[in-house]
């Protein structure tokens, strides 16, 4: 990586990628990651491997910008929807992206984006995003909300019918004590309500 020092003159530097920023210069060199996503500034037959982000196992020729529009001029206008998939990586192509890998050659390139402005940095933005509830969830939401306060006010009454029905049936049959006085030693309110 080339940044300029105190006195303005470049100095190459090896830092970590998530310290690069917008405008430095990185070397690019065979089997190398591209970290950052940026714009070939000076090239030795680079070619670039673009299978993790486009998909495509073809090696990708890359070239500076000047020569990438001269190219452009001499084929004319290029009707993409016909063109064939052997001529597809017959014109460079100056963009380099992150998540890349250089898979022949050399070069420098110019820093354009970086974290998560940059194409990996956008992939992994939206993988680690969760989405947004769909009206569906959210209906499904309120109903099972609404199922389990029925379910609760179903089990208090229960509880209290059974207690009810316990009691009575204790008073009727004088089976309990409840208010003292009585005496019912074959069947005390603990033993019963375990």
């Amino acid at each position: 990586m080339t940044r300029p020092n105190d006195k303005g003159e470049a100095e190459s530097q090896s830092i970590h990628v998530n310290y690069l920023h917008v405008g430095d210069i990185v070397h690019l060199r065979y089997g190398m990651m591209i970290p950052v996503d940026g714009i070939v500034l000076t090239c030795n037959q680079l070619q670039t491997n673009e299978a993790a982000m486009t998909g495509e196992s073809d090696e990708r020729r890359k070239e500076k910008v000047e020569t990438c529009i001269e190219r452009l001029r001499e084929r004319g206008q290029i009707d993409y929807a016909r063109l064939d998939k052997t001529e597809s990586h017959s014109l460079p192509s100056p963009v380099m992206l992150s998540g890349t890998s250089v898979a022949g050659g050399d070069g420098k390139m110019l820093t354009v984006m970086v974290g998560k402005k940059s194409a990996l940095g956008e992939i992994m933005d939206k993988l680690t995003q969760r989405p947004q509830e769909t009206p569906l969830q959210m209906k499904l939401e309120i109903i099972a909300t609404e199922i389990g306060k029925i379910g609760t006010y179903a089990a208090l009454l229960t509880i209290h019918v059974l207690l009810f029905r316990y009691f009575l049936d204790g008073l009727l049959k004088r089976n309990i004590d409840l208010f003292g006085g009585e005496s019912s030693d074959d069947r005390p309110f603990a033993k019963n309500f375990k």
